[in-house]
């Protein structure tokens, strides 16, 4: 958490052969969702043009309280319940500090 109290994540997907568009799409669902909810302040879906199996989310929330109820929704819910069809590694997710 930053001094502010707004919380960053980066959360990185590769996805598993043959499942990118899959994930591609349920990431932008996602995206979609959390956007919504509140507390979120930013929701960025990114790719990497040159590895179509990798996606990131560049999260913002307004402190540790909005992460706790984004992960108790149903969207995320859904996406968690389909880690095995969709990755081929494990999540990786980056808590991030702000320094300017």
């Amino acid at each position: 958490m930053n001094a502010d109290g707004v919380v960053h994540l980066q959360p990185a997907f590769v996805a598993r052969p043959g499942q990118e568009l899959a994930l591609r799409e349920a990431l932008i669902r996602l995206t979609g969702h959390s956007r919504e909810e509140v507390g979120c302040l930013e929701y960025t879906l990114l790719e990497d043009p040159d590895d179509p199996m990798w996606l990131s989310i560049y999260e913002r929330w307004a402190g540790s309280a909005a992460i706790d109820a984004h992960d108790r929704t149903a969207h995320v819910a859904a996406f968690v319940a389909r880690f095995d069809e969709l990755l081929a590694e494990p999540l990786a997710t980056r808590r991030l500090r702000r320094l300017v």
